[in-house]
């Protein structure tokens, strides 16, 4: 009921839903003055131009994006007599939380940005392209590897790649050895036939551990 009737008290100032709160529209007051500062602010009773505020408290803090622009403020007003001087720090507290949760996202969009460009990229490629976890499981497969292995690209997708394949010795090797390999002829068997193939083995080390192992498969028609 507090919070309704405050809400009202603002709407009759004219703090409403798309308010400009410029300092040229309402005068100094932490909302602008943190937009302005780029630093939080607390403005109360006659430190506000307006005579309308004096009787409230405005705490501010800005909100900046990854590259430090200013994308808005965090406001805490409420009437002066019922101010505390945690006011501040909780709007602090709520901006960095924000702030996080904006940086977090944007973050995620240009990772997926990355990705949708690699996935275009390697399903250009006229080589097959298969990666696998350091548990065996499958991460990655373009059109032309599952064409070449026998695979539905779709469905073999976190399978276990010793369930799909047999893989050729000298990979296999390679594999528990975490050692590279570069235009080795092979064989793999899938869907109970052989397939010769060109491949080149690239293990990605994380934490002096394999993380991840990438290989490009080459159809040898000559040896098919």
């Amino acid at each position: 009921m507090a919070i309704r009737q405050t809400l009202q008290q603002l709407s009759a100032l004219g703090f409403n839903d798309g308010t400009y709160c410029a300092e040229g529209i309402i005068g100094t007051c932490a909302l602008s003055l943190a937009a302005i500062s780029g630093q939080a602010v607390k403005t109360m009773a006659d430190q506000h131009f307006k005579q309308a505020l004096w009787n409230w408290a405005f705490c501010a803090t800005p909100l900046f994006d990854s590259k430090g622009r200013l994308t808005g403020t965090i406001a805490l007003a409420c009437p002066v007599e019922q101010t505390t001087a945690a006011d501040l720090p909780l709007t602090l507290a709520i901006a960095r939380e924000v702030g996080n949760l904006l940086l977090t996202d944007s973050l995620l969009a240009e990772t997926n940005r990355h990705l949708n460009q690699l996935n275009a990229l390697l399903e250009s490629m006229d080589d097959g392209v298969i990666s696998w976890d350091e548990q065996g499981h499958l991460q990655f497969i373009n059109a032309q590897a599952a064409r070449v292995l026998r695979l539905d690209a779709t469905a073999s997708q976190g399978r276990a790649i010793t369930e799909l394949l047999t893989l050729p010795a000298v990979l296999q090797q390679a594999i528990k050895q975490a050692h590279p390999l570069k235009h080795v002829e092979a064989t793999f068997e899938s869907q109970h036939q052989f397939i010769d193939a060109v491949i080149t083995l690239k293990p990605i080390i994380e934490r002096r551990e394999p993380a991840l192992f990438c290989c490009s498969i080459l159809w040898n028609r000559c040896g098919s």
